[in-house]
């Protein structure tokens, strides 16, 4: 009886063994299994200050507080852009003064030689109008005098013979000699005419050379816009390091890793904060080689994670990726000398999470995941 009773649970256990091992081995063709899994998140940043360093005054988050995109995450001291700044917009205004003055100076220059240019023209018209004048003048009164003369000579012979009285003589020597001076007069005023008309001509020629003037001061005129232009630029660029020097949430996420604190002097690119958003956490599977039969996009998958060993997940393949993990290893392995021992391979898998409570999952947590092979 005792005989029976064992060899009974020897069969039994047999058959328990067998059961089991066809439920295992017909589950791992059904499933590929693994658990060199992790979460992971497309959206784990690190952030930095990109182009400016200094020192942090504000750091307003700790690690694992909530940020919307858009918020100030820190912020560096400004003092020395800010004096920059202000001294460069000194300079600006400074510049801008000197520049109405210039335009203001070149209007009033234009203004006066143009008055000077006419006033010379109208000088050396006026000389020349004048020496015609008075030389047509004296060619009359030099006719006048050769009748005086003649008249005179007669009036000379006719008083000597006593034939006329002296008081006529008088009057036509008087005549004569009045013409005389008049004559010297006119003379005179032509030689002088004459003399200032060169120098009405040099002071139209000076107004005409005042145009070199112009030229100067519209040199000064672009060289001070060159220079506006370029401290435009230069406050342009404090402005945007300025605002550089707020480090700005990208997107909606939670605090990772706090790396500096207030009164840190931090370098452009050193890291400040680790953000990441929960809501684009997915699965990173390592599956040997030997395993990737079946294995596809859109496959379904069962997850569970370590963390959380109640909580039930599902996923979809998103993608079994192109090359092995140790084709980006830190220090491939080297086969150029022969020595060669055989690996197994393994194969990135990206699974998306379709089911389960992803906001408790946390980026580098440990799974394990069941494939669904595909027919």
């Amino acid at each position: 009886m005792r005989k029976r009773i064992g060899l009974f649970v020897v069969i039994i256990l047999i058959i328990v063994s067998l059961i089991v091992g066809y439920s295992y081995i017909h589950h791992r063709m059904v499933y590929a299994v693994t658990d060199a899994v992790f979460t992971e998140s497309d959206s784990l940043s690190n952030l930095a200050f990109q182009l400016v360093g200094g020192k942090i005054i504000k750091m307003p988050y700790e690690e694992g507080d909530y940020v919307r995109k858009g918020e100030i995450l820190a912020v560096l001291d400004s003092t020395e852009l800010e004096n920059a700044r202000k001294k460069a917009l000194y300079n600006l205004g400074s510049l801008e003064n000197r520049l109405n003055s210039l335009k203001t100076g070149l209007s009033r220059t234009k203004k006066a030689i143009r008055i000077n240019k006419n006033i010379a023209r109208l000088s050396v018209s006026s000389v020349g109008f004048q020496i015609a004048s008075a030389n047509a003048m004296l060619k009359s009164k030099e006719a006048l005098l050769e009748k005086l003369k003649r008249d005179f000579a007669r009036a000379k012979n006719l008083y000597i013979h006593h034939a006329l009285s002296k008081v006529k003589y008088q009057d036509s020597r008087t005549a004569l000699v009045s013409a005389e001076n008049e004559i010297l007069s006119l003379k005179k005023k032509i030689t002088g005419l004459k003399l200032s008309l060169p120098i009405s001509k040099q002071k139209l020629k000076a107004a005409a050379n005042e145009a070199k003037r112009i030229k100067e001061i519209t040199s000064q005129i672009e060289a001070v816009n060159n220079q506006i232009n370029a401290l435009k630029e230069q406050i342009k660029s404090i402005n945007y390091r300025i605002s550089q020097t707020k480090l700005i949430s990208p997107f909606d996420g939670v605090i990772a890793k706090k790396y500096q604190n207030v009164g840190s002097v931090v370098a452009p690119g050193t890291f400040i904060y680790s953000i990441v958003n929960p809501k684009s956490i997915y699965i990173y599977a390592l599956l040997e080689e030997q395993k990737l039969k079946g294995v596809k996009k859109g496959n379904p998958v069962n997850i569970s994670i370590d963390a959380y060993p109640d909580k039930k997940y599902k996923g979809v393949v998103e993608a079994v990726l192109p090359t092995t993990a140790a084709k980006f290893s830190l220090v491939p392995r080297d086969i150029a000398a022969g020595e060669f021992t055989k690996v197994s391979q393994r194969v990135g898998i990206r699974i998306k999470i379709t089911q389960g409570d992803i906001s408790a999952l946390k980026v580098g947590l440990g799974a394990e995941v069941e494939i669904k092979r595909s027919k």
